[in-house]
């Protein structure tokens, strides 16, 4: 189940992002004659097809057999602060009693705990997991979030 909410502002590219000041190629960028040189818009759809065969930046697990549970996660999915496409939905039969909250690398550490504070506005509970160095973060997404079967107290 993919979870839908409002897609966030398109931003575009300064029109000299990546200008050079310099006359001629740099001698560690430079292609050879008569090699082609890929467009911008050819590196933006290799770079979209990169995005798309990654793992989703956010997974949200709920309980397979509450409504609720699935109400909760396209709410959280809201809140998330990244476009819907990167966002996975999925039901699951095991749940914790409080909301979990997984991270795979450092760098998403401040989005965790930003995710387990819209967590604690909706009512749960819920504790962090740095798994960040024990398990490679290229087949996990950024952040996994289990959410409980029912409310926490707050």
């Amino acid at each position: 189940m993919n979870v839908s909410a409002e897609p966030g502002p398109v931003v575009a590219p300064s029109p000299t992002a990546g200008a050079r000041t310099s006359a001629g190629p740099e001698p560690s960028t430079a292609t050879p004659p008569g090699v082609p040189v890929p467009s911008d818009a050819a590196n933006a759809v290799a770079q979209q097809d990169s995005i798309k065969s990654r793992a989703p930046a956010l997974v949200i697990l709920y309980s397979a057999n509450s409504d609720r549970g699935r109400e909760a996660a396209e709410q959280l999915a809201a809140r998330a602060g990244v476009p819907p496409d990167q966002i996975e939905a999925r039901a699951t039969a095991d749940v914790p009693s409080s909301g979990i909250i997984r991270y795979y690398a450092r760098e998403h550490h401040a989005w965790a705990r930003r995710l387990g504070q819209e967590l604690a506005d909706m009512g749960y509970t819920w504790r962090i997991q740095n798994l960040s160095g024990r398990v490679p973060s290229s087949e996990h997404p950024s952040v996994e979030i289990s959410l409980p079967d029912r409310r926490g107290s707050p």
